[in-house]
């Protein structure tokens, strides 16, 4: 890889795409923890231009941090497109900030910086087709989930959501900073100035050699840190992309739900704080590996499984959706029900660990495991939570005690003409004893996982 120091004129003040690969995560950046952050600098960075104005001082340049591009050639147009491999969120704010200054510029009528400005935002249309690629005209062009919100934002028709929001926010800091100004058109133009000039980041350019995934994954630690679902958002495009595989319609298709705001709220589960799609993602793989592992090890577990297991990523993909559909149902039991009430004591005595073995019992078609004999495995389950905790016993463990899934037996995300046992991990094993006692197939058990039914139960059942 090469790597260079430049200021925004070698980044946006030629005609180019940069453009954020679907893999990656949404904007996130917001105004607490790094709009404010990049105001302050670029504020003090123009008030020292200014004093240096005045002495004859010479001003150093304020580093904003680090970019990774990847070559990506677009037959389609004569523009020259680089993948962001890292620094989206920087690149997308810096757009963000520049048409903030526009608009302040606009107001105040002050053609040239309006089109200094625009310069480092939009590109010659002379140089693509503007009918059949109108989105070419854009120097950054950010991931699937944020395309309209920045369309709209660029076109000043957005008037919700996060990119507005930062938009708005920077016009008003910049109108309330030039309005303390003697001359706000100079104290403008200086801005502009420090912008072209004063501005640098340090480009890092991979060569033909360098593997883009492995410079993304070790980068994340920078800005807001990534979740696993982040990386194994990365991983699996990656994989499909070289496959061959159409990752626009993977995307649409299966991931597109995983972007929206409400898998990335933040659960806690037992000490630990995370988001709602990486807790998911837990239980599934625990459920797919049957192994246990702490949350700070999810990306690598889920990297060894994927490289080990030989699935196909579209299959992965569509497992993964079709169980976040379950996952996303299993709250809406009514508590006068069987499972209700587990999902109630579950919360109450605070345990997740049968999540698992849940998301397998939801999981299998009713023609292998009929509702009725779901529901008495999952009244047995809740029995034996229940009986621990009158004991006082304590949940370390408790994973090991609980059945689990046979190999292969967990159903195939789409129908592939397996047998009803199996699943696109391999063949299912036989039915043990504890799945004949509870009538679901494909449980394995190494010991007194469940206690029994006593006779008024097994006559009566709960």
């Amino acid at each position: 890889m090469r790597a260079d120091t430049v200021d925004l004129r070698r980044i946006f003040g030629r005609d180019v795409r940069y453009t954020v690969p679907l893999f990656q995560r949404p904007y996130v950046w917001n105004r607490d923890d790094n709009w404010s952050a990049l105001w302050e600098d670029i504020r003090r960075t123009v008030e020292r231009a200014e004093q240096g104005a005045l002495t004859g001082e010479t001003v150093a340049p304020h580093f904003l941090g680090a970019v990774v591009f990847d070559q990506a050639p677009y037959p389609s147009s004569s523009l020259e497109t680089r993948q962001v491999i890292d620094g989206q969120q920087r690149l997308t704010t810096l757009q963000l900030f520049l048409l903030a200054a526009r608009l302040s510029a606009a107001a105040l009528n002050h053609e040239r910086s309006v089109r200094l400005l625009s310069k480092f935002l939009e590109n010659d249309e002379d140089l693509f087709d503007s009918a059949q690629h109108p989105d070419h005209l854009y120097k950054v062009w950010p991931t699937n989930a944020d395309r309209d919100d920045f369309r709209a934002v660029m076109l000043s028709q957005g008037e919700g959501g996060r990119l507005a929001e930062a938009v708005a926010y920077f016009q008003q800091e910049i109108d309330t900073w030039l309005a303390e100004a003697a001359e706000a058109q100079e104290r403008l133009s200086m801005l502009v100035q420090a912008l072209r000039e004063q501005l640098r980041l340090v480009v890092i350019d991979l060569e033909e050699h360098d593997d883009a995934q492995v410079v993304f994954e070790t980068l994340n630690s920078r800005g807001t840190p990534l979740e696993h679902a982040d990386l194994i958002k990365n991983l699996l495009f990656r994989d499909a992309e070289r496959a061959g595989v159409d990752v626009d319609r993977l995307y649409k298709t299966y991931w597109a739900p995983f972007d929206q705001d409400e898998w990335r709220v933040e659960q806690t589960t037992g000490r630990i704080t995370r988001s709602l799609l990486d807790v998911f993602l837990t239980y599934w793989l625990t459920m797919r590996t049957q192994r246990e592992f702490t949350a700070s090890a999810l990306f690598k577990e889920f990297e060894r499984w994927l490289h080990s297991s030989a699935v196909p990523t579209e299959d992965v993909f569509a497992e993964l959706a079709r169980y976040a559909e379950i996952y996303d149902r299993i709250d809406d039991h009514p508590l006068h029900g069987a499972e209700g009430r587990f999902l109630y004591r579950m919360k109450v005595l605070q345990t997740s660990t049968p999540m698992p073995l849940l998301l397998f019992l939801y999981g299998l078609d009713e023609s292998v495991l009929p509702r009725e004999r779901r529901r008495r495995a999952i009244r047995a389950i809740d029995s034996y939570l229940v009986r621990r905790a009158v004991l006082n016993l304590s949940t370390p463990g408790l994973q090991q005690r609980l059945p689990r899934p046979g190999r292969g037996c967990n159903p195939p995300a789409r129908p592939r003409g397996r047998g009803r046992h199996q699943g696109p991990l391999g063949n299912a094993g036989p039915p043990p004893s504890l799945a004949k006692r509870l009538r679901v197939p494909c449980l394995v058990g190494t010991g007194p996982h469940l206690l029994p039914l006593g006779p008024a139960q097994r006559a009566h059942p709960p």
